[in-house]
């Protein structure tokens, strides 16, 4: 028999599975509200055999925000299946099937007026472009081969592989990249990365009480010297976690710098950091 279960939000990859009917309501950043007039989204889920079917909703007009199945991984949830989620005015934004919390296949992108932005394929690492539109539908890629700019970000593809993608900082008026020719690395690789992160991570006693897991998603970037900046929790779990995640964070500071066609580049990027209790 089905449960019908009522929760959260946002968090995805981190929150833990409710096991009550309560309604919790979030704003835009994906943080509880008990405000009605800043809560942006609820979320039902159906659960059913080892499969979760989870519906997300636009408070202001109760139009479907997200819809996909995912599978419970302790107590957090991972993406497994098929997904797709919605602009407010109803229209798909984006429709595609994760395995493993991972894209997988052919998934296409909308503008909010319902005009094709994107057809992309999801192949192990790599990420194979199809087309993309600009927002009167004309296809920017010749022989998969463009560039074009969606909202802030500039991008450019290469034999329909995404060689590079930017934003430029209003500040700045620098270019701080999110797609690179050549990534910025950890001295040791991301393996080091992860284990020095590990050892010099405290697991806070609140979060130890209240068994809070999963993990928390940090945003940071690496700059032209290989030095970190602007870290930021984007997606967090609480009881102390995010605040230990970047405080083991700005401790890994033996970076080599980003680079794109030969030039240092400011490169940013988004790392998970695991809180397991054992």
């Amino acid at each position: 028999m089905s449960k019908l279960i009522v929760i959260l939000f946002f968090a995805l990859s981190s929150q833990a599975i409710a096991q009550d009917s309560t309604v919790y309501f979030y704003d835009k950043r994906g943080q509880t509200t008990v405000d009605l007039d800043e809560a942006f989204s609820y979320r039902i889920i159906i659960e059913k055999d080892s499969l979760l079917y989870i519906r997300d909703y636009y408070v202001s007009n109760d139009q479907l925000l997200i819809e996909g199945t995912f599978s419970k991984v302790g107590h957090t949830l991972e993406h497994h299946g098929p997904f797709k989620s919605f602009h407010e005015n109803g229209k798909i934004e984006t429709e595609g099937t994760y395995s493993k919390d991972k894209k997988v296949g052919l998934w296409k992108e909308y503008y909010a007026d319902g005009q094709h932005a994107d057809e992309l394929f999801y192949e192990e690492e790599k990420i194979v472009y199809h087309q993309h539109w600009d927002e009167s539908g004309n296809p920017m890629l010749t022989n998969g081969t463009g560039k074009f700019i969606t909202g802030r970000q500039h991008a450019e593809v290469i034999d329909s592989i995404l060689f590079s993608l930017f934003t430029i900082d209003a500040v700045s008026g620098d270019s701080i990249y999110g797609v690179v020719e050549k990534k910025a690395e950890y001295n040791g690789g991301l393996d080091a990365f992860f284990a020095e992160t590990q050892k010099d991570l405290r697991y806070p006693k609140l979060a130890r009480q209240y068994l809070v897991e999963g993990k928390v998603f940090v945003e940071f970037v690496i700059d032209k010297t290989g030095k970190l900046h602007n870290a930021k929790v984007i997606q967090g779990i609480g009881g102390g976690c995010d605040e230990a995640a970047l405080d083991a964070l700005k401790k890994r500071t033996k970076w080599s710098p980003a680079e794109v066609r030969g030039k240092l580049v400011r490169q940013k990027m988004v790392l998970p950091i695991a809180f397991n209790i054992k």
